[in-house]
Formats: C-alpha cells, structure tokens, sequence
C-alpha cells in the first residue's frame, strides 16, 4: 500500500505536555469557564448584598481573592498536575527511547517506536486538534496521536488532515 506521508520525532516532557494542555483545554475548557463564571455571578451577588447591609467589604474582596485562586488552580494547576502524572506513566512505560515513527496510508497511519506497534484506522479518529508545535489525533478510545508540525519528513499536517477527513467522508 502507499504511503501517503510520514512524521519522524522524539517526544520530549515539552512537546507532551503542549499536547495533554491543549486536549485538557479543548475537552473540559469550556466547563471550567462557566463553573467559574457561576461562582463569580455569586460572588457578585453577595458583595452586593454585603454592600447594601453595610458589610465589610473587606470580607467580600478576600472571598474574591479566594475565588480568584482557585479558579487558577482549577484551570492551571489541575491540568499541569494531570498532564505531569501522564508524563510520568510514559515515560516509565517506554523510558526515554521516545522516537515515534508514524505513517499514513489510505485507510490507516501506523505508530512505530521502540517497543511500540501500533495501527489506527482513520474512523477510530474523533477529532483533530493543533497546537503551536504539534498536530494531535484524538482517538475514541481517549488516545492521543502527537505529530511534530516540522516532522514530516513526507507530505506535511494538511494532507494528514484532508487525508483523515476524506477517508471518514467515504464512510
């Protein structure tokens, strides 16, 4: 079968964690932005409530800088955590020998790296998503395929794309 293109890179904490960040974002982004909107509509609520009772409002800014910090964590620290504790289960997994060799075909790509073997057909792919460095194949089994947007060493991420695309149009 021909090969259509091909993507050679190592996975580095770098790259890895750029692509678990932008799945994280992509898959609850929006369900964080309205908790936080939520709890800052209450916010609201009470500081005016405590300005018309004649509060302190001292106290209500406190709960905002409460509110404030948790929001951080929740939209920054949860996802950094996540992703580190994935590094972490790769890396163990695989060591530091994370060359990935990934090829696409009409119907399929294959993964190949040491120890590793992998085929996907292109209707296990869900979505497709971009960050600054990487084209990241998100498979229904929660998988994520990375590929290095400057490690195609045949075709490049927009035939990849048209490719997937135009293979699950046929179905």
């Amino acid at each position: 079968m021909e090969r259509k293109a091909e993507n050679k890179f190592t996975i580095t904490k770098s790259l890895f964690m750029e692509g678990m960040l932008r799945i994280s974002r992509d898959s609850y982004g929006k369900a964080e932005a309205k908790a936080i909107l939520l709890v800052l509509g209450l916010w609201c609520a009470f500081f005016l409530y405590t300005l018309a009772a004649g509060g302190d409002v001292a106290h209500a800014l406190l709960f905002l800088v409460i509110i404030g910090m948790a929001g951080l964590w929740l939209c920054v620290g949860i996802p950094r955590s996540n992703a580190n504790r994935a590094w972490k289960v790769l890396e163990g997994k695989y060591g530091s020998n994370l060359h990935r060799t990934t090829s696409f075909y009409p119907d399929h790509l294959e993964i190949q790296g040491e120890g590793l073997e992998k085929h996907i057909s292109y209707d296990q792919i869900t979505r497709i998503l971009q960050s600054h460095r990487l084209l990241i194949l998100v498979c229904e089994d929660k998988t994520g395929v990375l590929l290095a947007l400057d490690g195609f060493t045949d075709g490049n991420a927009q035939q990849v794309k048209a490719l997937i695309e135009g293979a699950k149009d046929k179905e």
